[in-house]
């Protein structure tokens, strides 16, 4: 994505904890001029990190959205750091991680930071699914108007 295009977005990585306190990694992109009035959680396709979905977010952020993509467990920025070598990810032997727990842990964790962040926007807050899982539409984020 052109560098020039984010000009109009702030963007910023960061990390907040899944409901059983994993941290994950996360990029909020939020419009530098004019009203936020939609509040948009990006959950990724499987074992894709957030980065893909960097250029929808700036342009949905240009849109006065704010947007909010985060990697589950186990993926890009949220892939536990060796101790040893600088940044360097631990080796993923052993890591035990199931798409249950993206969905209980990580996309719930997703919807309350979200919710608890942008509660008195006007509208309700989107939630993109990357494909038709069933966890996408859970009781937990089915409070959400879907707009796709």
């Amino acid at each position: 994505m052109a560098e020039a295009a984010l000009d109009d977005v702030f963007h910023d990585d960061i990390t907040f904890p899944a409901a059983d306190g994993y941290l994950l990694g996360a990029t909020l992109f939020l419009p530098r001029l004019g009203a936020r009035h939609h509040a948009v959680l990006i959950n990724s396709a499987t074992a894709v990190p957030r980065k893909i979905y960097k250029g929808f977010a700036g342009y949905l952020a240009r849109r006065g959205c704010a947007v909010l993509s985060y990697d589950y467990r186990g993926i890009g920025g949220s892939r536990q750091r060796a101790v040893t070598g600088y940044n360097q990810p631990k080796s993923l032997v052993g890591f035990k991680a199931t798409m249950a727990d993206w969905a209980t842990l990580d996309a719930t964790a997703a919807v309350s930071w979200m919710r608890e962040r942008y509660k008195n926007y006007r509208s309700t807050m989107s939630a993109i699914p990357s494909a038709a899982r069933p966890w996408d539409f859970s009781p937990t984020t089915a409070r959400f108007r879907a707009r796709f």
